[in-house]
């Protein structure tokens, strides 16, 4: 009884109190912002993590990266498909924020030069086929090289995929939900152009679908506090 009355005697006072204290709070919190770095999931000083920070990262870099394009066409090889697919790899290189396209629209092979006897690397699609003809041509050096079965192309099912790797400085900011949604319309342009369904992998593409939803939730949270409080 005597905290209730003292909270109804000074009630003035204790209004003053809570309301500097949600305006001191409300100031500081418009400086609230979400993380987007790649959280960890183990210690530092945990072998895995030792092992994957000296010795895969510096070997392969960082796998969190990458995002992954995948279709399974009915002919892959088809002139029509194939421009299609090669202009995609084109616009999605021309994204603020994309570092790299792997596809088989532009995979090497690899020829010995007999003059300076060394091997280089050559693009076996230096251009967009115009032909059906050239095309095929193209398509007999590419499944001749074994290298890219079964990572870039799958022959037993027709399927294909590209990779595309973006920088790391643009993953661990805000910015990367506007590069991740970039690609993924220019896919789904794709998808509709030629009717085909579109398959998305990668840390990417997790990444930004995570944090879309729990900022999301944040904010119908905050709208929820605001009316069970009011």
């Amino acid at each position: 009884n005597s905290i209730a009355k003292g909270v109804l005697k000074y009630r003035i006072i204790w209004l003053l109190i809570v309301g500097g204290i949600t305006a001191f709070m409300g100031y500081h919190g418009r400086n609230a912002e979400l993380a987007y770095n790649f959280a960890r999931v183990i210690p530092t000083d945990n072998q895995v993590a030792i092992d994957y920070d000296s010795v895969f990262q510096k070997k392969f870099g960082d796998d969190g990266e990458v995002l992954m394009i995948g279709v399974q066409p009915k002919n892959l090889f088809d002139l029509k498909f194939f421009s299609s697919w090669y202009q995609l790899g084109k616009d999605i290189k021309k994204i603020d924020g994309v570092t790299d396209v792997v596809s088989i629209a532009n995979s090497f092979k690899i020829y010995k030069d007999t003059v300076e006897k060394r091997y280089r690397l050559d693009t076996i699609f230096k251009q967009k086929p115009t032909t059906q003809v050239e095309l095929d041509s193209l398509k007999n050096i590419f499944i001749s090289l074994p290298f890219y079965v079964g990572r870039t192309y799958v022959p037993e099912n027709n399927t294909t995929l590209m990779a595309v790797r973006i920088n790391h400085k643009i993953m661990d900011s805000k910015a990367r939900l506007g590069v991740v949604h970039a690609i993924l319309d220019a896919g789904n342009d794709f998808g509709k152009a030629q009717n085909i369904e579109m398959h998305y992998s990668g840390l990417p593409v997790i990444r930004t679908v995570l944090a879309t939803q729990v900022a999301d939730e944040l904010k119908k949270f905050l709208m929820l506090a605001v009316i069970v409080t009011a």
